[in-house]
């Protein structure tokens, strides 16, 4: 069983979530992509003696075939993690929470609630430069979703963390919770 180091709940409006931060060695995603990265991740930990650098972490040569994965990264150079930049943010069936995201930075995530969690963690993954893995479960802007996330961090020459990898595996499709066409 996976051993739970942190739980936050919150709520606003019609909103809710539930995020617990799981010990990166014990899960198993139920991701084979997923915990490839994270093993690919460790290799590399362990020959660089430290954080695996962004030149050695090629997206496109470890999973070249996960165009349908909610796979990308962001550029974590900044300090205020409101200011990290998405880059080719996957699909979404949520408005506002898809490929309209790639470019923009977390301060743009359109939900408070979702992107003040957002600030936390990847600023936590920045500093503390270890993988972290998440269970989110969410009612956003009348849409459920419950998914695992695993956080990547990877550095620049200097050894600072630049960029972190992210990867959603969704326990169940994001669903809208009421049909608007009803309405």
């Amino acid at each position: 069983m996976a051993r739970a180091l942190e739980t936050m709940r919150g709520a606003k409006g019609g909103d809710a979530q539930r995020r617990v931060m799981y010990a990166i060695d014990s899960v198993r995603s139920e991701n084979p992509l997923m915990d490839v990265l994270h093993y690919f991740w460790n290799t590399l930990s362990r020959a660089n003696n430290g954080t695996p650098l962004v030149s050695d972490f090629d997206l496109e040569r470890i999973a070249p075939r996960a165009d349908d994965a909610f796979l990308s990264w962001v550029d974590a150079t900044p300090e205020d993690p409101r200011y990290f930049l998405m880059a080719r943010h996957p699909k979404s069936p949520i408005p506002g929470m898809g490929m309209e995201l790639s470019g923009k930075r977390l301060m743009d995530i359109p939900n408070p609630m979702h992107a003040q969690s957002t600030f936390i963690e990847y600023l936590r993954c920045k500093r503390w430069r270890t993988p972290m893995f998440h269970e989110i479960e969410q009612i956003l802007d009348g849409y459920q979703r419950h998914y695992y996330r695993l956080l990547l961090p990877l550095a620049n020459e200097r050894g600072e963390v630049t960029r972190i990898v992210y990867m959603n595996h969704f326990l169940t499709a994001p669903r809208a919770l009421y049909d608007y066409d009803d309405m």
